[in-house]
């Protein structure tokens, strides 16, 4: 009985890093993905001259704020990279279909949004 439940706390050590980790890696793929759509609509409505949510950003933060381990500074950081890189890629031109293609990026943020607040809560 003792063996069993040795073996059954060791494979929970074990397997616990590992879930952790991937929770992480959850995590930091869903801030980059919302870094990356975040800075797509902000250069499309700033070429289109569209009005703004001025929150896109602040959600995330918001979302984040119960996470000890990430440094707000370094989430700004990526935030505005994410915008310098869009800004170059796409230029300051509106492009035909971009007001469209707005609509679809403002649901997939809804979306990844979501899912942020459900990783986070998953902790």
């Amino acid at each position: 009985m003792k063996l069993t439940s040795s073996l059954a706390t060791a494979i929970f050590l074990v397997m616990y890093p590992m879930s952790q980790a991937q929770a992480d890696d959850d995590l930091s793929t869903s801030v980059d993905v919302l870094a990356m759509n975040v800075a797509t609509i902000r250069v499309i409505s700033e070429n289109c001259r569209l009005d703004i949510d001025p929150m896109l950003e602040g959600r995330v933060f918001e979302a984040l704020a119960a996470v000890p381990e990430i440094q707000m500074s370094d989430l700004v950081s990526l935030f505005l990279q994410r915008h310098r890189n869009e800004v170059h890629a796409r230029g300051r031109k509106c492009y035909p279909g971009d007001v469209d293609h707005l609509k679809s990026l403002t649901n997939i943020y809804q979306m990844s949004i979501a899912n942020l607040k459900e990783l986070v809560a998953a902790r």
